[in-house]
């Protein structure tokens, strides 16, 4: 018969590993949360990672990928959305939440939250880029033209593609956009994680 005496130090040894204060790296108290589903912990714990400006741009999409990966895509954007409240003027926050909202298919809310990414910083394409395909995901092909139209290469050419077969109604295309819009909004939050991240 085991001793009940190693189990409460095996449960509080536990519980300390488990909490957020024992990781040392913003992440890590993330994942940790995320692990046990707890949802409380994981907005929680993302709501730090958000409140540190310095890292921000690094951990957002990160974050927002390990939540949404696991399961609590509301955690996420329940914790941007007191973010945004917090710093209104963080483009990188908007992105983020647009990306959020996109993944759980709440197209309109996202196209309001990438608007504001672009409206606050218009120098990078890739709010812009996933701002025209959220407009292609919603079958809003003039708006997707009309966002396009700063953007250069070959990303503008595809969206142009798209919003004109969308435009000769033809119902195979338009699944097939909407399947590539859907798709992108997952690259396109990867690629801000490279283009955003430290160099080495």
């Amino acid at each position: 018969m085991r001793s009940r005496v190693g189990a409460p130090l095996t449960f509080g040894l536990a519980t300390l590993l488990a909490s957020p204060a024992a990781c040392q790296d913003p992440l890590g108290s993330l994942r940790h949360a995320v692990q046990r589903g707890d949802s409380l912990a994981a907005t929680e714990a993302y709501g730090a990672i958000l409140a540190r400006a310095e890292s921000r741009p690094q951990f957002a999409a990160v974050g927002e990928s390990v939540l949404g990966d696991g399961g609590l895509s509301d955690a996420a954007t329940t914790a941007l959305h007191k973010a945004v409240a917090a710093s209104p003027s963080d483009p990188v926050l908007y992105y983020t939440l647009g990306v959020s909202l996109r993944r759980q298919r709440r197209l309109a809310a996202a196209d309001a939250a990438l608007r504001d990414a672009v409206r606050l910083d218009d120098t990078s394409g890739i709010p812009r880029t996933l701002w025209a395909w959220n407009a292609i995901q919603r079958f809003d092909s003039a708006s997707a033209v009309e966002r396009a139209q700063t953007l250069r290469g070959a990303e503008a050419d595809a969206i142009r593609t798209a919003a004109a077969l969308m435009t000769q109604n033809r119902p195979w295309g338009n699944r097939i956009i909407a399947v590539c819009a859907s798709l992108l909004g997952l690259v396109g939050s990867a690629f801000v994680l490279v283009k955003r991240s430290p160099r080495s």
